[in-house]
C-alpha cells in the first residue's frame, strides 16, 4: 500500500525473482480484488513458463480465485508468517523506495519504476 501526494491509497502488485532480485512485473490499483490479482498473475507469467513457487503475504484480497489460478498454472503457493514483512524484504524495499520517491518528487513512483530508470534503492 502506497499513499499518493493526493492522499489516495494505491495497492501494488510486485513480482520479484528472488534469485536475482529482478523486478518481473508491477501493477497498481486503487481496489485490489481476487479477480484482479488472478489476472495480474496470468499477465506476469506466461502459461508455459510459470515459476515453481510464489511467496505471498496473507492479505485478505487473495481469494479462492487466486488459489485456483495458481493451481491451474502449477505454482506452489507459500504463505509468509502473519505480520512478518522481513520475509519479503526485497519487495518491501521496492515498495518503500517507490513511496519515498513519490513523496519527495511528487511524481508517480510506479511509472518511474516501470519505465526502467535505475532508482530502485539498491534493488536491481
Amino acid at each position: 500500500m502506497v499513499p499518493t501526494a493526493a492522499f489516495q491509497l494505491l495497492y501494488g502488485f510486485v513480482v520479484l525473482r528472488h534469485d536475482r532480485r529482478q523486478i518481473v512485473y508491477i501493477s497498481v490499483t486503487e481496489n485490489p480484488t481476487a479477480i484482479w490479482i488472478a489476472q495480474q498473475i496470468t499477465e506476469a507469467f506466461a502459461w508455459d513458463t510459470p515459476p515453481r513457487y510464489l511467496v505471498r503475504d496473507r492479505d485478505g484480497a487473495y481469494g479462492q480465485i487466486v488459489r485456483d489460478r495458481l493451481a491451474a498454472m502449477d505454482i506452489k503457493e507459500i504463505l509468509t508468517v502473519l505480520r512478518s514483512p522481513w520475509q519479503t524484504p526485497y519487495v518491501e524495499r521496492v515498495i518503500g523506495c517507490a513511496a519515498a520517491r513519490e513523496a519527495l518528487a511528487g511524481a508517480n513512483a510506479w511509472t518511474t519504476l516501470w519505465s526502467g530508470t535505475r532508482h530502485t534503492c539498491g534493488v536491481s
